[in-house]
């Protein structure tokens, strides 16, 4: 880029002198064509800050052009200052304990630890014993419920003589030792 020539200026040409159309950025990145225009024309008051420096980094990868670059020149451009980037590079630990550094190391090693299979089996044999414990409690009511005596049978009014004052209270007794006979049986 010339001292003379603006950085969407440049981009611009470097996109036609690879022969991309507009279009075909639109379908790859999915940005609206008026965006990409107003990247082209050096419109950045159509989107936030944010929204416009996504779009230009994709539409510098696509056209094969230096992302870092034209961020930085549109940062020039619209403050007219850079801002200095501080990388943090993550440090490298001895020992992870993160879950997906464990996965990773599973995958990358093909094995299994030990220590993991063992957790494992144990919490296996434990779900298997609480399932057999909850079986075992299940028949057990099962059967009380099974050997439960009837409930209390009742009697049908046909079956109970009338009392009857002309009858002997001695024959009483025996038409009640006959309904309980007939009772018992059923």
């Amino acid at each position: 880029m010339t001292n003379e020539e603006l950085f969407f200026d440049a981009l611009k040409a470097h996109r036609k002198s690879n022969n991309i159309e507009i279009s075909e950025i639109c379908d790859f990145t999915k940005i609206n064509h008026r965006y990409i225009d107003a990247i082209e024309n050096g419109d950045f008051t159509v989107l936030p800050v944010v929204y416009m420096r996504l779009f230009l980094r994709a539409y510098s990868d696509f056209i094969g052009a230096d992302s870092f670059k034209a961020l930085e020149d549109y940062e020039l451009y619209t403050t007219g200052k850079v801002q200095k980037k501080v990388v943090v590079e993550p440090q490298q630990e001895t020992e992870s304990h993160s879950p997906i550094k464990t996965i990773e190391s599973t995958i990358s090693t093909g094995q299994i630890p030990s220590m993991k299979i063992a957790t494992g089996a144990s919490i296996l044999v434990g779900l298997f014993l609480v399932l057999y414990w909850a079986g075992q409690v299940t028949n057990q009511q099962n059967s009380v419920v099974e050997n439960k005596p009837d409930s209390v049978n009742l009697i049908k009014h046909d079956e109970i003589a009338p009392l009857d004052p002309k009858v002997n209270p001695g024959d009483e007794s025996e038409k009640v030792e006959e309904v309980k006979k007939k009772l018992l049986s059923n």
